[in-house]
């Protein structure tokens, strides 16, 4: 049975994992933004980088809390505006670029490092007693 430890491994090295998708997600976004502005792309991504600072506090990456809540400030006075400013998108692709370069730095950490789960070479004495 997995400790509380491995489980929280397990979780955060699938979040590092999933995190490509989402980064792609608001390049989507922020792409739309820059040919053809509306306010619902604009409040997807401002909630992508709300969310990206909440799960970055959740799994202990304080730099992808501390860009998403960058990239959600830039978005916020946009949506209080109700209009899209080319130099705010600019700085929303520099925290984009920055977070893809934070989870680069985790995915080849928890691939590679030693955060990287290790299948066990004997079996678990628990797993014995249930065969039994």
């Amino acid at each position: 049975m997995a400790t509380v430890h491995e489980t929280l491994q397990d979780l955060r090295t699938e979040y590092v994992g999933e995190s490509a998708d989402n980064l792609d997600h608001i390049d989507g976004l922020l792409r739309r933004l820059e040919s053809n502005p509306d306010l619902t792309s604009l409040e997807q991504l401002h909630r992508r980088f709300l969310g990206l600072a909440g799960s970055g506090y959740t799994y202990g990456f304080p730099l992808v809390s501390t860009l998403g809540r960058k990239g959600e400030r830039i978005c916020a006075p946009l949506l209080q505006q109700g209009q899209v400013s080319p130099g705010r998108l600019v700085a929303c692709r520099a925290v984009l670029d920055e977070l893809r370069a934070e989870f680069d730095r985790l995915q080849a950490a928890y691939t590679a490092g030693p955060w990287a789960r290790r299948v066990p070479s004997r079996p678990q004495t628990w797993a014995l007693t249930l065969a039994s």
